[in-house]
């Protein structure tokens, strides 16, 4: 079984690792094999990809992830994100998606093509800079 310093020691390690974090920003703690992230990144999906770091590694008993997302959240930038995944989609533009933003909260509403149409969508919300939270009403018309 691993101490609590060595399974704090893999984390680091395992967050510096992953492309798909910036561990500069994230404080690691260890208490009886349950790992405490804190800090904060930009976006949801890196929040979600540190933690499925923390859980490929042998030994964590438990997660707790405090972890931030900062900045606020431009609803016209996260629109052209999401017609600019689309468009890598060969999917039809954004028109009839609207990008409603509180805060961190994203709100998306409208009709989308397919169900890879509306995962697209929703993962560029997830993903945009500032969003802490996306409310998915998207409807799926074919």
């Amino acid at each position: 079984m691993k101490t609590d310093a060595q399974l704090k020691s893999d984390v680091v390690a395992e967050l510096a690792w992953d492309p798909a974090v910036n561990s500069t920003h994230i404080g690691v703690a260890v208490e009886d094999g349950v790992v405490t992230l804190s800090g904060s990144l930009d976006s949801l999906a890196e929040k979600y990809a540190a933690e499925k770091a923390v859980r490929r590694i042998a030994g964590v008993r438990g997660i707790t992830n405090s972890v931030t997302v900062k900045g606020l959240a431009n609803a016209g930038d996260i629109r052209e994100e999401i017609a600019g995944a689309l468009a890598r989609h060969a999917k039809r533009e954004a028109t009839h998606i609207a990008v409603d933003v509180d805060g961190g909260v994203v709100t998306l509403t409208g009709e989308v093509d397919s169900l890879p149409e509306h995962d697209a969508v929703v993962g560029t919300a997830f993903a945009a800079k500032g969003v802490s939270r996306v409310v998915d009403r998207l409807h799926v018309v074919h």
